[in-house]
Order: C-alpha cells, then structure tokens, then sequence
C-alpha cells in the first residue's frame, strides 16, 4: 500500500498516554524547536526537500522517539493532508494547515524531548521526510566560570577573560565595553566564550561586561581591566658624566610605566632621593650644589611600581678646576639647565 492508503486507515492514540522521551536516538533530527514551558501557539515547520516540487500527501507524526515513530507510527499520527485537504486529529491541541505548518496549542512538559517526524509524498520523487525535536527550556543561564572582577594586564600582553555559563536552552554570551556598550564577542556557550585582546594599550583599560542570555532569563557580571606598564628608564645625561667641583650636578632621564612610578637616586649605598610626585615623563634631579670630589663615584638611579623595578648605574667624575702656570683659575661657564659637561679637550678656557 502507498503512503495514501497508509493514511487512510490509521487509528489515533491519545498522546497523554505516551511515555516521555528519552532523547536517546533523537539526535540525529535535522532541526531543533527551543521554546518555554507553557508557550503558547507554537509553531513548526515541516521542512521536506522537495526541489521545488508540489506536495500531494503530507503524514504529520509525534513519538516520543524516532525508533518509535518508526516501529508503530500508526500510533503517533496527530494530522495528515490529502488531496488538498487536512485532517487534525486532535484540533484542541494540534492543528496543520495545507502550507505544512504545524501549530502547537500549548507547551508541556511532556513534549519534552518528543521528535515531530513529517513525511510527504513528492510528485515524482516518491516519499520524502523530516525530524524536529522540541526541547523545553528549564534552566536559566548561570555563569560559572569568571575572572576576576578587578584584573590587571601588562602593557603589550594578552588580554584574556573569561566567562562560560551554564543553561538550556545553550546561552548566548555577549562581551561588551561598558563606556561604549560596544559589542567584541556574540556566541553561544557551545562555542569559545573568553575574550581575548592582543597587544593591549592603556585605550584597552575599563569595564568589559559579559552576559548569558536564553529564553528564561540572563546573568551577568563586569570586569575592571587596568593596563600596567613595566617601569623603563631611559638616560638622557650620559652615563660617564664629567663635572667640576664647586658645579652643581643634575641628573636627567626618562621614566614611563603604569602606575606611574617613583623615582630613587642613591649614592654609595645612600638614598639621596626618592620621589613619585613627578608629573610628566621627563624628569631632572638635582644631586648636589656646590660639589666636591667625595660627589664622585657610582649613582643608582631606580623607577618602580608595584608591579616591577627597573634601574640603571652613572658614573660620575669630578675634576679640580684647571690651574695654569699663571695661578689663574680656569672655570668653565653654566647654567642650571646644563645637567653634564665634558672636559675640554681644544684648550679654549675662561681664565681670571
């Protein structure tokens, strides 16, 4: 007998009476329906290929499994349409229409799992047929795996948060900047949820917000990034520095880090200085006025946060003034913003 004659002679069962679906051998369905218990007018389609092709006959079934569909499907039939009319066997709660629209009345429980199993007689390509099985939502997202909500990252590094969530129907997860409510990552839970950014800047620093969505609801939390710089030190004196007593000695560098770092000076294993009030990166330290050869020697000069140290030695080498045969004195003219002088090597002297 063909699929016209099989749809003929079928007698219903009420489906209150059938077991509830394992899943276990509904997996292999084509499509999946995600909707909320009790969801009302539920919609779904009986997607058969047909290559363009008129349908003549359509069986609409719906088993607790598809083993069962297929073993006794005379026992799960719920509508059909033939010869252009349709035929709804249990029209309170389920109803077809002649496009191959299934409507669902209302959502339970008990179609938890269940597989809507269509078959269609196709003009000239003989039976064809389609699985979609109806999944409950019962379980609003939580997320479970965080970073911390205050998280540091090192200028240049890699930017890694996380967020996984649990939930079904599977969650949506957004990552997004709270000052901007930009979007850099939309994915289900099923597929890589952290956030990842390369090279970071001090641009990347704020609030970054994960949330997990699904039908039942969402969660959420936020993350504060703060972009730390390792303290460097760059000499602008040189690191041989040659002075004359009774000068006055400066030392100049260039600091860069965040936080920004204080700054130390010492000398012999004595701390001259230290500092973290500078404002801009350039900074001038002023050793000693009026100095003497006990000036001379080795100078520890030291940028740090709380993250790092960064530090690096000048040397510094004090000359007597230059006496001539004359007794004259040989002096050579500065100001305060010359920080270093080398000797002369010309001979060209201010002598009195």
């Amino acid at each position: 007998m063909g699929l016209r004659s099989f749809l003929l002679c079928i007698s219903p069962l009420q489906l209150t009476t059938s077991p509830k679906s394992t899943g276990i051998d509904n997996d292999d369905a084509e499509n999946q329906i995600v909707v909320e218990n009790d969801a009302r007018d539920v919609q779904i389609h009986c997607l058969i290929n047909t290559d363009g092709l008129p349908l003549s006959d359509l069986g609409l079934y719906l088993c607790p499994t598809m083993a069962q569909c297929r073993n006794d499907r005379d026992s799960y039939i719920i509508s059909r349409i033939e010869s252009r009319s349709v035929y709804n066997y249990y029209p309170k709660q389920y109803k077809l229409s002649l496009n191959g629209t299934l409507t669902v009345t209302k959502m339970s429980s008990k179609h938890d799992g269940m597989v809507v199993w269509c078959i269609g007689k196709v003009r000239h390509h003989g039976v064809r047929e389609n699985t979609t099985v109806i999944q409950i939502a019962r379980e609003r997202p939580t997320i479970r795996i965080k970073s911390p909500q205050l998280f540091s990252v090192v200028k240049g590094m890699t930017l890694h948060l996380d967020c996984e969530a649990n939930g079904f129907p599977t969650p949506q997860v957004i990552w997004f900047r709270t000052r901007d409510r930009k979007v850099l990552l939309n994915r289900t839970n099923d597929e890589a949820t952290s956030l990842v950014r390369r090279n970071v800047t001090k641009d990347d620093e704020g609030g970054y917000n994960c949330t997990a969505t699904n039908l039942l609801g969402s969660d959420r939390y936020e993350v504060q990034v703060n972009v730390i710089g390792s303290p460097k030190l760059i000499l602008v004196s040189p690191q041989d520095i040659y002075v004359y007593v009774r000068m006055d000695l400066y030392l100049e560098a260039q600091v860069e880090g965040y936080p920004y770092p204080w700054v130390s000076l010492s000398h012999d294993q004595h701390v001259l200085q230290n500092r973290s009030n500078f404002t801009s990166s350039n900074i001038l330290l002023k050793v000693n006025s009026n100095i003497t050869k006990a000036n001379g020697g080795l100078y520890i000069i030291c940028a740090g946060n709380p993250y790092r140290n960064h530090c690096l030695i000048m040397r510094v080498h004090v000359q007597g003034m230059t006496r001539l045969y004359t007794n004259r004195f040989c002096v050579i003219q500065i100001t305060k913003e010359v920080e270093s002088v080398r000797p002369p090597t010309n001979g060209q002297l201010t002598c009195f």
